[in-house]
C-alpha cells in the first residue's frame, strides 16, 4: 500500500472514530448540503450517482464514495489507461454544464465570503476568510467531471 493511501485510509478511520458520517443522498440532496452540514473531522459519504454540482470544500472533511470501503489497490485497469473501480465510475460530480449550473449551484447558501464566486470548477476548495486556521480536506473515490476551471485572485 502507498503511503498516501495508507494516510488517506487513516484519516476516514478517524473521522469515522471521532466524526460524523454525512450520507448522500440519502440524508443531504446534494454533496453541497451534506458539506454544509459537516464539521471539521467528519466525513461526507457519497452514494453512486451523477451530481450536477459546483462544489466549495470549506473545512477540513473527508468527501468520499463507497470506494472508501474498497480495496483501492488496483483501482485501474491493468494499463492504467482506465477506471475499473465501480464506486469511482459511477459516483460522478459534473459541473460543467449550464443545466447543471442553472439548477443546483448553491452559491447562495456560504453568504458574503461567497460572493464573487462565478461557476468555475466542480470542486473548489475555499478556506473561509474569516478562519484563521487553514484546511485540509480529503477527497476519495470520485469521478470528477465538467467545469471550466476557477479563477484565483490573490
Amino acid at each position: 500500500m502507498n503511503y498516501l493511501k495508507y494516510i488517506q485510509f487513516i484519516a476516514f478511520i478517524i473521522s469515522l472514530a471521532f466524526g460524523t458520517v454525512h450520507h448522500v443522498p440519502e440524508e443531504y440532496s446534494t454533496i453541497q448540503s451534506g458539506i454544509i452540514a459537516a464539521a471539521d473531522g467528519d466525513t461526507v459519504l457519497v452514494n453512486q450517482g451523477f451530481y450536477c454540482e459546483n462544489v466549495v470544500i470549506n473545512k477540513s472533511i473527508v468527501l468520499a464514495s463507497h470506494a472508501i470501503y474498497d480495496n483501492l489497490e488496483n483501482w485501474l485497469s491493468i494499463d492504467g489507461d482506465s477506471v475499473i473501480n465501480t464506486n469511482i465510475l459511477n459516483t460522478i460530480i459534473d459541473g460543467g454544464s449550464d443545466e447543471c449550473f442553472q439548477q443546483h449551484n448553491n452559491a447562495t447558501e456560504y453568504g458574503e465570503w461567497y460572493d464573487g464566486f462565478t461557476r468555475g470548477s466542480s470542486i473548489v476548495v475555499r478556506k473561509d476568510p474569516s478562519i484563521a486556521e487553514c484546511i485540509a480536506p480529503t477527497i476519495i473515490g470520485l469521478t470528477i467531471q465538467g467545469g471550466n476551471g476557477t479563477r484565483v485572485n490573490k
